[in-house]
C-alpha cells in the first residue's frame, strides 16, 4: 500500500483510512468531505487546522492471514 496525496484523490465517504499529518499517521473515517477520528467521533469532526494539515491518505492494510 502506498500513500495518495490529497491533491490527487481523496477516500469515498464513509472509507476508513489512515491519514499523514505532520508526519506522524492517524486513524480516522473520511465522511463528507471530512477526516474524522473514530476516537473522538462524540466530540465531532477534526478541526479545520487538522485537516489542513493532513497531506497524504492511505486504505487501510487488509487483516492478518491466520
Amino acid at each position: 500500500m502506498s500513500w495518495i496525496s490529497i491533491g490527487d484523490f481523496l477516500p469515498q465517504n464513509d472509507d476508513e483510512v489512515l491519514v499523514c499529518n505532520e508526519g506522524l499517521v492517524y486513524y480516522c473515517h473520511y465522511r463528507n468531505g471530512k477526516f474524522v477520528f473514530e476516537a473522538y467521533s462524540s466530540y465531532g469532526d477534526c478541526d479545520d487546522e487538522f485537516y489542513t494539515k493532513v497531506s497524504h491518505w492511505q486504505p487501510l492494510p487488509d487483516p492478518p492471514k491466520k
